[in-house]
């Protein structure tokens, strides 16, 4: 997995119903990505639909290296 959801997410879930694999789940007031579960939306997007949905800079970051 190379996505990640930082502190800067404001909890709005519109990421949540976007993830083509369900990657992305409510953790308290924010959200978070399923390490194991998420696959940078390979064969659904040509790049992680959570940022491109998502309106705060920042708030999912994508890493050139696994993590």
């Amino acid at each position: 997995m190379a996505c990640e959801i930082t502190n800067k997410c404001i909890g709005c879930g519109d990421c949540e119903p976007e993830c083509p694999v369900g990657a992305i789940v409510e953790d308290g007031l924010y959200y978070k990505i399923l390490a194991n579960n998420c696959n940078d939306c390979d064969g659904y997007y040509s790049s992680p639909h959570c940022m491109d949905v998502c309106d705060i800079d920042g708030a999912i970051i994508y890493h050139d290296t696994e993590v």
